[in-house]
């Protein structure tokens, strides 16, 4: 929310400055005229942040991928467009099952478009970048901004280039930046999972790294631009599974594994739901 605050001073200031330094109309024409001026200060720090944001990602397209500092900025950028646009609130438990090192792959079930930037918010502290599916590396701004991070570029199928993509995952993790994989392949939209893709798991297999279960609920319903409610989202960090429990499994038992953990976990948070709409029936 540093974001966030930081517009709510500024246009405090250009209000305060306003009515100290320029004349103005008594009365209610005055009141208005106030907070007219506040709030075209209010959306002219939103211009600037998307005009310097732009700006930023396109710069530094090719610098290191690993570099936090511009981890945490598109993190908190994408805090103040969800959180305050968006009006979303996201729930996180299990914060203490984080990882100690940067040797793992985080994988998690897949709803909604936005999944990778709540993903992203619990991982801040981690320049955790995306295997993502080649498709979005079509659009400007958002290619520069994946690459910038280190996203890899998934082609569909087993061909030459889709073995690449594993490869560079491979290499990533093992040279300290984090993976993040949604092994469904594709959102579901829902609460319900689809069936993992086994062969998701060969990064971790090669790269001799742990596995960071991340279970997202209630996901559906962020892109919703006609409520006025704010929307409640849930995200629990499950914990690690060390490479030694499942080197010597093959990548089906691995992916019936992580998706009976992440099962459990929404499996739970049904049951939450249930509780509170019982509740308030009552």
């Amino acid at each position: 929310m540093i974001l966030f605050s930081i517009q709510l001073i500024l246009t405090a200031v250009t209000a305060i400055l306003f009515i100290i330094f320029i004349p103005y109309p008594t009365g209610l024409l005055g009141v208005l005229t106030v907070i007219g001026v506040a709030l075209a200060a209010f959306f002219a720090v939103f211009v600037f942040y998307v005009i310097f944001t732009v700006i930023y990602i396109y710069a530094n397209t090719k610098t290191n991928p690993k570099c936090m500092a511009k981890h945490r900025l598109y993190n908190e950028i994408g805090v103040y467009l969800f959180n305050v646009w968006l009006r979303v609130r996201l729930k996180i438990t299990g914060r203490e099952n984080l990882p100690k090192t940067n040797r793992f792959v985080a994988f998690a079930n897949h709803s909604e478009y936005t999944d990778p930037v709540f993903l992203k918010r619990v991982v801040k502290d981690y320049p955790v970048a995306f295997i993502a599916k080649e498709e979005l590396f079509h659009y400007p701004v958002l290619k520069n901004l994946m690459l910038s991070a280190g996203c890899i570029p998934l082609f569909r199928g087993m061909d030459r280039k889709g073995l690449q993509a594993i490869i560079d995952a491979i290499n990533a993790v093992k040279e300290g930046q984090p993976m993040a994989i949604f092994p469904e392949g594709t959102r579901s939209y829902s609460n319900q999972m689809i069936p993992f893709k086994a062969g998701s798991f060969k990064v971790v297999l090669k790269a001799h790294a742990d596995i960071l279960p991340v279970c997202l609920y209630n996901m559906q319903g962020v892109l919703n631009w006609k409520r006025f409610k704010i929307h409640t989202a849930y995200l629990h960090v499950c914990p690690v599974i060390p490479y030694d429990t499942f080197k010597d499994m093959d990548t089906n038992a691995i992916s019936t594994m992580v998706q009976g953990i992440i099962q459990n976990q929404l499996d739970q948070y049904e049951g939450m739901m249930k509780t509170k709409r019982h509740a308030k029936g009552k």
